[in-house]
């Protein structure tokens, strides 16, 4: 289990990793099991998880937009955006829908990180060795969902729509729940592509036969 984890499955469940200090010793000397996280690692970590929450919540308020009226009467969604003590910026309501999508994302990738790293510390299992998991959870969250809005913007969405008609609240659900489930979407994609874009048989593994006789034919 703890070999999945490392291709984007969740950590190991703390029964499986706590599960007996004599097994956990004897796979530590054998390289099978990091070191438990110290206090330091712990307290730098929660640390990151606040620091992500606030600046995501008040990012997200700061680029939601409001329903106002126009020169022409008609209700549009608003292109200024508060900056406390500063001019209000100007943007247009295309780019806000992207920066919307990436914090959405990364919302749903937090709430993913975050609820398993307090599982973790609190069953006494976190590892050393999943820090970097917890750290580019966001930013993995974020790029599937980009992906998969380009997809659905470009793909499933008629290029002449108006943007206007676009409702963030449908876009933000759907780049929140991509950002939470972005293994299970990775790995539905992965399928998608294994049937439209299936190789020969055995080509991979020619492949590599091919590259390992010629490296062993070279002097």
């Amino acid at each position: 289990m703890i070999g999945n984890f490392g291709q984007g499955a969740n950590p190991p469940s703390p029964a499986a990793v706590a599960g007996g200090a004599g097994v956990v010793q004897a796979a530590s000397a054998e390289g099978g099991v990091s070191a438990p996280m110290s206090r330091t690692r712990v307290r730098l970590l929660a640390a990151y998880f606040h620091v992500q929450a606030v600046l995501l919540t008040v990012l997200l308020v700061v680029f939601w937009p409001e329903r106002m009226l126009d020169t022409a009467g008609k209700e549009a969604w608003s292109q200024e955006i508060p900056l406390f003590f500063w001019s209000p910026l100007t943007i247009g309501h295309e780019r806000r829908l992207l920066i919307l999508v990436m914090l959405a994302a990364g919302w749903g990738s937090y709430v993913h990180a975050a609820t398993s790293f307090t599982t973790y510390i609190g069953n006494r299992a976190a590892r050393v060795s999943w820090t970097l998991w917890y750290v580019l959870r966001t930013p993995i969250g974020v790029g599937l969902a980009l992906v998969a809005y380009f997809g659905i913007r470009g793909g499933l969405i008629s290029a002449g729509a108006s943007v206007d008609a676009l409702s963030p609240f449908g876009v933000t659900g759907i780049a929140g729940v991509m950002g939470m489930f972005s293994k299970q979407a990775a790995d539905k994609l992965k399928e998608l592509f294994d049937v439209f874009f299936l190789s020969s048989p055995g080509r991979e593994v020619q492949r590599r036969d091919r590259e390992m006789e010629e490296a062993a034919a070279t002097p």
